[in-house]
Formats: structure tokens, sequence, C-alpha cells
């Protein structure tokens, strides 16, 4: 049997199932012990191999690696949560379809065997985040546009957590202001698990998922004081913590393009490759600051072509693999 070498900076959690197998064309009479080596993330077994230099030298069957008692690997799934007949849930959405599940979404979830219609449900943010941390100049185009520097580390601030609101919710101007209220599309990072003073190499593993963000914000008031930048105040009105519809996870984040789409118009459509910090590092440098739990989401940072939106508006957030967040703007 080949032993498995965890290719990661610290491996608590992690384990693995390796079955009795020898690779197919290998030319070594010591295969047995050579070691597997494998590249792995919280989501995904990548590169399978025994270390020899046979080329065409390669493993018939991927083994079972496991973090937390979970096997990794797996397609993607979309988590969601949902609210029916004054009760909350949470499941898997297929198609149009939820398997309900029980337990804690992040620790050994529990397929109930249950299914409910997408349509017959109210669906709320698919976290209950305890916290939610945005950063402020992490792209470059828009760095590049107001003749701003690199920073060394993420600029972020926090968005109250009363501020929440899930697909198909509608953002609500606030009474007493009427200047502009703006999107922002930006990916979101949704913690899995806690993390404290994680280094870069690890942080991966604490990653759950990925969901889309707008960070609505009521741009006449963060400059309205010229004594104090009012970031909390203009981003964490009531709706304006706007995220989902769903929590992917098996995610390739450095693939990903995030489009805005105000009233049926293109606003917003850029790369991961934009963004100076990318989740892994944002996850890590954050960390050494504030402690993160299951279910908080770091929102990563807008690029060019955030606007005002106007009431009647409808404006959507869609990164592919995880679909379109999709709300209404009223006064």
């Amino acid at each position: 049997m080949f032993s498995v070498g965890l290719q990661r900076a610290g491996n608590e959690g992690w384990s693995s199932d390796v079955p009795p197998f020898r690779p197919r064309n290998c030319g070594q009479s010591d295969w047995a012990l050579r070691p597997v080596t494998l590249t792995v993330t919280m989501t995904n077994v990548s590169v399978v191999h025994c270390n020899c230099t046979q080329a065409s030298c390669e493993i018939a069957t991927l083994p079972r690696i496991y973090y937390a008692g979970k096997v990794v690997g797996d397609e993607m799934t979309h988590w969601i949560r949902y609210g029916q007949d004054g009760r909350t849930g949470f499941g898997t959405l297929n198609d149009q379809t939820i398997n309900v599940y029980t337990g804690d979404m992040f620790v050994d979830p529990i397929p109930t065997g249950d299914t409910l219609p997408l349509e017959g449900v109210r669906v709320l943010p698919p976290t209950v985040a305890g916290k939610m941390l945005a950063l402020w100049n992490n792209s470059r185009a828009v760095a590049e546009k107001m003749n701003q520097s690199e920073p060394s580390e993420p600029l972020y601030f926090i968005k109250a957590n009363g501020s929440y609101l899930g697909s198909g919710g509608t953002i609500y101007k606030p009474q007493e202001y009427d200047g502009k209220v703006v999107f922002e599309g930006e990916l979101g990072i949704v913690v899995g698990r806690e993390c404290r003073a994680v280094s870069r190499s690890a942080s991966d593993s604490h990653i759950f998922g990925y969901t889309c963000v707008n960070d609505v914000t009521a741009i006449g008031i963060l400059g309205r004081d010229p004594s104090f930048q009012q970031w909390t105040r203009a981003k964490s009105f009531d709706t304006f913590g706007v995220f989902g519809p769903v929590v992917v996870t098996g995610l390739d984040s450095s693939t990903l393009v995030i489009r805005t789409v105000l009233n049926g118009q293109e606003r917003q459509n850029y790369p991961t490759s934009d963004l100076f910090f990318q989740p892994a590092e944002i996850v890590s440098l954050i960390s050494q600051d504030v402690t993160l739990h299951p279910g908080d989401v770091i929102c990563c940072g807008t690029s060019v072509g955030v606007g005002s939106m106007k009431p009647g508006s409808t404006v959507e957030v869609t990164i592919d693999g995880v679909g379109t967040l999709r709300n209404g703007y009223q006064e």
C-alpha cells in the first residue's frame, strides 16, 4: 500500500483512505514503497502521482481525502437558507429543488431526504453571519483610475449584521437621507471554520465557499463630516448588506468573473485577477487581526463601474458557478 503525503503546511484535520492499488504503467520495482503525493485544497484533489520517472505512470483510482470528516474533491455544492411558514431551514439547491438538511451547515450536515420547490420558499441570506467585513481599494482598475497605490495590507471596514438581505429582497433608501445610494458587485468569501492567525498556506482550508455580494452604500454620508469618514454608517443601513443567493463549495475563485447589471444594462464586468489580495491571502491577513467564525462573510472589494440606483431599479450581481443575486431598490 502506498503512503500518502498531503502537500500542505499544517495537516491537522486531514486524513486519507487509500485503497491497496498499483499505479498503471509504473515501471519501478519498488512501487509499493513510493509515496503518493496529493495536492489538495478544502474542496479539490488535483494532482496525484507516485513520484517515479515513468511518464505513463498514473494512479488508477483517486484516494478519498477527508477534512474534518468530510470528503473533499466532490463536485460543487450550492448551499441555501430559506424561510417557509415562519420557520427557517437550509439545504442544497439542485436546479429548482432544495434538498433539505438538518444540523450544522459547516459541521456534518445531515440530509433528511425531504425536498422543497424553490418557488415555494423565501430565499434568505445563505449564512447566519456573525460579521461581514468588506475591503476597500482592492481593485487594480480602480487604483489606476483614482491614482491610488497598491495597499500593503487589506483595508477593510465592517457592515453591521442588522443590514443583511438575501436575494429577492428589497433594498430600501434610508429615511432622512436624500443622497445617492450606490451598488457595488463583489465576490464574497464565506468562512467555514474558526480562524485565528492562520498562515497563508493553511488559510484555504478555512474557506467554506463563495457567494455574490452587493455592498450597498449611502455614498453621500461617507465623507459628509470632514473630521470622520463614516464607513460603517454609510454601509450598514438596513438591507445594505446584500449577499446570496447561495454559498458554493468546490469553486476555483481564481477563474471567476463578477458582473453587475442595473435595469438590464451591464455596469460591471471584472475578473478576480483584478484584486490585489486574493481570497486565501485575505483570510490569512484578516485573521491576524480578528478571529473569524463559521458563516462570517468577507467582501473582496469592487472594481470600476459602481453607480447609483433610482427607486424602482433592479440590480443583479452574477458570478458563474454561484448564480445571480437579484434585488429591487425602493424609497
